[in-house]
């Protein structure tokens, strides 16, 4: 693709287009404006393991999404999967908006949803209005951890949030504790009895591992580092 552009940009069939034309990085400046003017498509796709089989769930054009200046800066899906319970999968919806306080764009409000994907059927478990799901570290690992967890947290004044759990069996919502917003979330992994977590910087990952006990109460001081799992970027 950019091979393609460049031969174009020398050729001078961008020289009606400005913003294209005149930006210091005239490639990005195309890509934006590419990605912004064609329709992305996304496919939900579930593969049987035992019938080697797949069924298409859902497919659709993805939502263009723009920042607090209005500016395009993604696409996303209707909803995102973020994980598996039992016979349902855990899907959430996202919106963002500035978050004042903190002076960034960020998720404003998030609903989370029990989907019956066989019969396309969805139930609202949580719905969080200036917060967020903890998403476990993204692609790494499933948002349910403990058996049957969902962990968020609520934000509060002065740069703090109260931590909560929500038990998918029981749809008891039980606060955690109270800290500062930036606390480690991203669990990726556990045993009976401990959290594997990292905390991340632009230059690596680094791993902790915690008592579940201790993470519930928010003891993050009582992590063990475990420098030999750590991944830089």
């Amino acid at each position: 693709m950019i091979k393609s552009f460049t031969k174009k940009f020398e050729a001078g069939e961008f020289d009606n287009n400005k913003e294209i034309k005149n930006a210091e990085k005239p490639y990005e400046a195309y890509f934006e404006e590419y990605s912004y003017e064609t329709p992305w498509w996304y496919r939900f796709v579930l593969f049987d393991l035992n019938k080697n089989e797949s069924t298409l769930l859902k497919e659709g054009n993805l939502e263009k999404a723009v920042n607090e200046d209005g500016e395009y800066h993604a696409d996303f899906p209707p909803f995102l999967i973020s994980g598996m319970y039992k016979d349902y999968a855990i899907i959430e919806t996202v919106e963002e908006s500035l978050i004042e306080d903190e002076g960034v764009f960020g998720v404003s409000k998030n609903r989370i949803y029990k989907w019956d994907f066989v019969n396309d059927k969805k139930e609202l478990i949580l719905d969080i209005d200036n917060g967020y799901g903890f998403d476990a570290g993204g692609l790494d690992a499933g948002v349910v951890v403990d058996k049957n967890l969902l962990l968020f947290l609520r934000r509060k004044p002065d740069m703090k949030a109260d931590y909560y759990s929500y038990n998918l069996d029981t749809g008891e919502e039980k606060k955690l504790y109270e800290d500062k917003r930036n606390v480690p979330y991203r669990i990726i992994g556990e045993t009976s009895d401990r959290f594997l977590y990292y905390t991340c910087d632009d230059v690596k990952k680094s791993m902790y591992m915690i008592e579940k006990a201790d993470y519930y109460k928010g003891n993050f001081d009582k992590s063990i580092r475990m420098k030999g799992l750590d991944e830089k970027f």
